[in-house]
């Protein structure tokens, strides 16, 4: 039986060495401190999702290139449709950007200060069906 550490589910006979659901390495349940889940919480195939990338937006044209100032949420939090996602700064103005989808801050692929041109994939957001 092998677990995972981000979202704590344990998987049954699995061939797979990451978690389908967030993608983190799975740990064998042997660990000095395996999570305590109810019956209910094992499953023994893989939950359907898909991730949504988040890509810098391109704001008509106005600018060419934006630094990351914040970031609102950290990887394997939930978010919402129109929620604040993160922060930027362009030469133009500051903004505060808002999530495109509902669903799991999967990965953040461009870390607070790093300036990167528009169109840019930032992050991943992991929507469960």
């Amino acid at each position: 039986m092998k677990f995972c550490p981000l979202c704590n589910r344990r998987y049954n006979d699995v061939d797979f060495n990451y978690c389908p659901v967030d993608g983190a390495i799975l740990s064998a349940s042997t660990a000095s401190n395996p999570p305590t889940l109810s019956a209910s919480d094992e499953i023994s195939s893989p939950a359907k999702y898909i991730l949504e990338d988040v890509i810098l937006p391109n704001f008509e044209g106005a600018v060419s290139k934006a630094t990351i100032t914040k970031w609102h949420k950290n990887a394997g939090e939930a978010v919402k449709r129109d929620e604040p996602l993160y922060e930027i700064s362009t030469s133009l103005a500051d903004l505060e950007v808002l999530s495109p989808y509902s669903g799991l801050l999967f990965e953040i692929r461009v870390l607070v200060g790093q300036t990167v041109p528009v169109n840019t994939l930032i992050a991943r957001i992991r929507r469960t069906f």
